[in-house]
């Protein structure tokens, strides 16, 4: 494994031009570029995972570099998919997760479990909590973000928006077995460079849960009394 010194050097001697590097440990945005084509300044920000690459892969974020068109990402994608579990699973100091279960209408523990013993053959090892009261998970209600899956530390929060009387128990099942598929079908990556979450892959399986048309209806005439 190279510095950021080392790789910024190598880049910029195959460039032939200015180039400033930042490495970034983000998981959605794992390498981008801005290029000055009047001077050919290019600032570059690329997933630390890329400390590690091989000259080959070097070369061609270069030649992309030099000219952003599909057929130089191959080389580039395959090293991020062969990378991915370092981009899904990022170091971060170890500390106790805090886990709510209870609600006043629902024990989301309770509802997991029969969703893992039905779909996932009792298999699928996550944790489920409440997020915490008054947090905004989405920018407006018609946008609202009911759940998230937290694979740096295999959590499933839910947001206490939904702990309503007037929200069906197949929608809460709905909602939690959307975010248990996150742990099984794995992202990939988009031509961009980025993580696609929702693949055909897995709507094929979101389909599989029983009640789908059925939460979704209930959503699409309801979402406004959340």
């Amino acid at each position: 494994m190279c510095g950021q010194l080392d790789l910024e050097r190598k880049i910029r001697l195959y460039y032939g031009g200015n180039i400033t590097l930042r490495i970034n440990n983000n998981s959605t945005n794992i390498f981008s570029l801005e290029k000055t084509y009047s001077t050919r300044e290019v600032k570059l920000s690329l997933h630390r995972i890329f400390l590690k690459a091989p000259m080959p892969v070097i070369k061609s974020l270069v030649r992309f570099i030099k000219n952003p068109i599909e057929k130089h990402k191959k080389d580039i994608r395959i090293f991020i998919y062969e990378h991915s579990d370092e981009i899904e699973l990022e170091p971060r100091a170890s500390r106790p997760i805090p886990v709510v279960t209870k609600g006043k209408y629902f024990n989301l523990s309770t509802i997991m479990d029969r969703i893992n013993k039905e779909y996932f053959r009792n298999q699928l090892r996550v944790m489920v909590s409440w997020g915490k009261a008054g947090t905004v998970m989405g920018k407006a209600r018609s946008n609202i973000q009911f759940a998230n899956f937290d694979a740096n530390k295999n959590l499933i929060r839910v947001n206490p928006a939904l702990d309503k009387q007037v929200v069906p128990e197949y929608f809460m099942e709905y909602i939690i077995f959307h975010e248990m598929l996150h742990k099984v079908v794995p992202p990939t990556i988009s031509p961009a460079g980025r993580l696609c979450f929702h693949t055909k892959a897995f709507r094929q399986r979101e389909r599989e849960f029983k009640d789908f048309k059925k939460a979704v209806c209930w959503l699409r005439e309801n979402w406004h009394r959340l």
